[in-house]
């Protein structure tokens, strides 16, 4: 136990200290820098060559969340025909908790020069399927917010629904940033680049209705598909806290602007009372500027592996916002009957968990 002891105590000091015995090695040419900032100014990044390259590779474990894809009012009445604006103040049907976390992943390749300039090019890639159920007994009925509004005034019955919504998000980043030592302990790194990405959402929505008094039972839907890209400038900072000798904190924050375009077709099949089959097509092209958020933050770890290798160990919470991404057209808003002409222009969000490994060579 002595011995244990012992040993363990030594490990643990040298892993939660600051302070380095030897933190500038005699060959690294540029030692007052090496000395003034040795808490946080890897020996890798300072030797003789003029540049360095790195891979990286992050495991994204991602929730993707889009406001605006409630799909129906539970109109507890009993009245019919009734009127759309009656039901509006109704309890609204969503997906709720039924968001679900897909894994991800974020490659690339980054070089460093010896003032500590460098230059990143990195692929993201997201996959989302998220579905939602809806089904009760009891007086009232469930309407449907994507199909047409003459569906509100003699629909007879309907008691379920179901929905999904699914599709695929990529970004491609390159950016360029000058790393500032701020003291023995912060690491702060201005920089700006281009972003470009495309995304593909999906969403289907089904219910099964009676609808028309003494009608069969007959499916409806809605389908609809938006196809994003967009282009633009961003830019950003990146910050590190070297705490501990082999830890420290770290934040970025960036924004974007992307010049946009959105290609958006969606179908609605219902029926009148009759029943007739009811076939509403619509095609839109949208062009316009996308503002995009993004944030990350955690801990990380680096070490030298006999100043041959740099290794860099990061986990953290990723939060991204791209903004009015949800396009399709619904009937209804969120206050008052809709014309069908106007988009939602509701946001997108990715969070959750970003894991990365870095190689410097």
């Amino acid at each position: 136990m002595k011995w244990f002891l012992i040993i363990f105590s030594v490990i643990t000091s040298q892993l939660f200290t600051n302070e380095r015995e030897n933190p500038c090695p005699n060959d690294i040419s540029n030692q007052t820098q090496c000395e003034k900032y040795a808490y946080n100014y890897m020996p890798k990044m300072m030797c003789d060559r003029s540049f360095n390259f790195s891979v990286f590779g992050e495991f994204l474990y991602m929730q993707a969340v889009e406001n605006g894809l409630e799909y129906a009012v539970l109109n507890l009445t009993s009245s019919n025909p009734r009127n759309p604006a009656d039901v509006l103040p109704g309890k609204r049907i969503g997906f709720n908790d039924d968001w679900k976390y897909k894994p991800g992943i974020k490659v690339g390749l980054e070089y460093l020069d010896k003032d500590l300039f460098n230059a990143q090019l990195y692929w993201s890639y997201v996959d989302f399927d998220n579905r939602s159920s809806f089904s009760f007994a009891g007086q009232g009925t469930l309407l449907p917010l994507w199909l047409s509004s003459f569906v509100f005034v003699n629909i007879s019955t309907s008691k379920d629904m179901r929905v999904k919504w699914s599709g695929h998000f990529n970004s491609l980043d390159f950016k360029i940033g000058k790393n500032v030592y701020l003291g023995k302990y912060v690491l702060f790194e201005p920089n700006i680049g281009l972003k470009a990405a495309w995304i593909d959402q999906k969403y289907f929505v089904n219910i099964n209705a009676q609808w028309g008094t003494n009608d069969p039972f007959l499916d409806g839907t809605f389908n609809g598909d938006i196809d994003f890209k967009g282009i633009g400038i961003r830019a950003g900072v990146n910050t590190e806290f070297h705490f501990l000798k082999y830890f420290y904190l770290f934040g970025d924050v960036k924004f974007s602007i992307l010049a946009s375009k959105f290609v958006l077709f969606q179908k609605s099949i219902s029926f009148n009372s009759t029943p007739t089959l009811q076939d509403v097509e619509q095609n839109q092209i949208i062009r316009t500027e996308t503002p995009v958020f993004e944030n990350i933050s955690g801990v990380g770890s680096n070490f030298s592996l006999k100043d041959i290798v740099t290794i860099s160990l990061k986990v953290g919470y990723e939060t991204q916002i791209w903004f009015r991404q949800n396009r399709f057209v619904r009937f209804f808003d969120a206050v008052t009957p809709s014309s069908g002409t106007d988009s939602i222009n509701e946001d997108f969000f990715l969070s959750g968990l970003n894991a990365s490994l870095k190689i410097q060579f």
